[in-house]
């Protein structure tokens, strides 16, 4: 991912130490963009990396970030963003997070000119009933979501259909004069 560079707003770290070693790290900051998930600047701040010496300890120190720092920030919400082409997002399903978006699509960065990738937008909120009103609204979404693609299936496989009927009518209506042009005369 690369260090954290922001052109505004604050970044705050803090490390895990074993014997002086630096073992994991979480880089805080202000959300670049007014609004994340519909979460404004004023309600939500942004876990912006979490990163560690071994894979196993990147879940110790987001509990530790969320127990221990997240409340000194005094917002309602942590939000983090997961590519979904590196992670899977268990890291903060298992802390129990909460999906705000799925399929959420960056811009060009502007640094090496790449074209953005796909990212789940993950929510943290240590009072449960806004957690179980989110958790409701992803539930929501996701089945609206597949009604749309069973939708979208449906009437993919009614095109597909009505051409392959469309198909067969006209081969006959093609078929059946070139039949009777080269048929046997009756007797």
């Amino acid at each position: 991912m690369g260090p954290c560079r922001r052109p505004m707003g604050k970044l705050v770290s803090h490390g895990m130490f074993v014997h002086g070693q630096l073992q994991a790290l979480v880089v805080t900051a202000d959300l670049v963009r007014e609004t994340c998930a519909s979460k404004t600047r004023d309600e939500a701040i942004e876990l912006a990396r979490l990163c560690a010496a071994r894979t196993d300890l990147c879940r110790p120190m987001l509990r530790l970030w969320r127990e221990f720092v997240f409340p000194s920030f005094a917002r309602e919400w942590a939000v983090s963003y997961q590519d979904e082409a590196l992670h899977s997002g268990n890291v903060y399903r298992f802390d129990g997070w909460v999906q705000l978006k799925e399929h959420a699509t960056s811009g060009t960065d502007q640094r090496s000119n790449r074209k953005g990738r796909s990212k789940t937008i993950w929510g943290w909120n240590s009072n449960s009933s806004a957690m179980d009103d989110a958790r409701a609204k992803a539930a929501d979404a996701k089945a609206r979501a597949e009604v749309e693609a069973a939708k979208l299936k449906a009437a993919f496989v009614k095109i597909l259909f009505t051409t392959r009927t469309d198909q067969t009518a006209a081969t006959a209506a093609w078929d059946r004069p070139m039949r009777d042009m080269f048929a046997e005369p009756a007797a």
